[in-house]
């Protein structure tokens, strides 16, 4: 007989060997083991539930922004024209005026009709620049630059105007 090492076994010694494990494996736990992993399973799934609901409601939110933005973009364009059609029969509200044939009050009534386009057409600039401002926010893209022009568009944009109508 030989050893692992390859030398001869020594007669007088013992070849018996003894290896004692303990191990310590729980058979049952009471299913606590199988009782935790469903629970974490059910809340993964509640996880993505909650995530496809928000997913949603994100997805309307834009799309409602977006349809509110191109219905401020046909307001804006008629508005527009409203104070262009307002401007030409102010002005042919003077020119009678001045041939005699309208009075101060037909001139007073086309200015205020006037004034009342250009509120109006300002009130759907600004509704659009909002709405604008609402789609990026809930698309997730709005950055201060684009508060700054539009800031800065508001800041240019009265003063070219009122330079514009004298």
């Amino acid at each position: 007989d030989r050893t692992f090492s390859g030398l001869p076994i020594p007669a007088n010694e013992n070849t018996d060997a003894r290896v004692i494990l303990n191990l310590d494996i729980p058979i049952y736990t009471g299913g606590l083991t199988s009782s935790t992993v469903r629970q974490k399973v059910s809340e993964l799934d509640q996880a993505k539930a909650l995530l496809e609901q928000e997913n949603r409601r994100t997805i309307g939110l834009i799309r409602s922004a977006y349809l509110s933005l191109e219905a401020d973009i046909a307001n804006v364009k008629a508005r527009k024209q409203a104070v262009i059609s307002t401007q030409t029969s102010l002005d042919a509200t003077l020119a009678g005026y001045d041939a005699g044939t309208r009075t101060s009050v037909d001139v007073l009534l086309s200015q205020r009709q006037l004034y009342s386009s250009q509120r109006d057409y300002s009130e759907a600039r600004y509704t659009y620049l909002t709405d604008s401002l609402v789609l990026k926010q809930v698309a997730g893209i709005l950055t201060p630059s684009d508060v700054d022009a539009i800031n800065q568009w508001l800041i240019t944009r009265p003063a070219e105007e009122s330079q514009t109508e004298q």
